[in-house]
């Protein structure tokens, strides 16, 4: 579903509490040791926010990256409402019920050459 222009910047202030459009890339992180040590440590200067979901704005190589501490599994979903034709990076845990990925096998997602 795709929301008018103005839902999502509710949805954004009530999530985020702040504006995304200027955002260059997102990472997505539900562990909160690996959204600590990236904010913390490879930021050169850091905005952070507490919406429904603790975020921070960090200035990496010139780029707006925008840093959030999602739950992990299905509670994350409504994030993606506000994050259409946003970059993406997901850290986070693999698996599933299907034998072949078993719960914390770790993926590597590369773009086809």
């Amino acid at each position: 579903m795709v929301y008018s222009e103005s839902t999502v910047k509710k949805l954004e202030q009530v999530l985020l509490g702040h504006n995304v459009k200027d955002v260059d890339v997102v990472i997505l992180v539900p562990l909160r040791s690996v959204y600590s040590l990236i904010c913390h440590f490879l930021a050169e200067d850091i905005l952070e926010y507490k919406g429904f979901y603790n975020n921070a704005i960090i200035n990496i190589a010139g780029k707006s990256v925008l840093v959030i501490n999602i739950p992990q599994g299905i509670q994350a979903q409504d994030i993606f409402t506000i994050l259409f034709r946003k970059k993406i990076l997901f850290f986070g845990y693999g698996g599933s019920l299907y034998k072949q990925y078993d719960v914390g096998k770790v993926f590597e997602v590369t773009i086809g050459v």
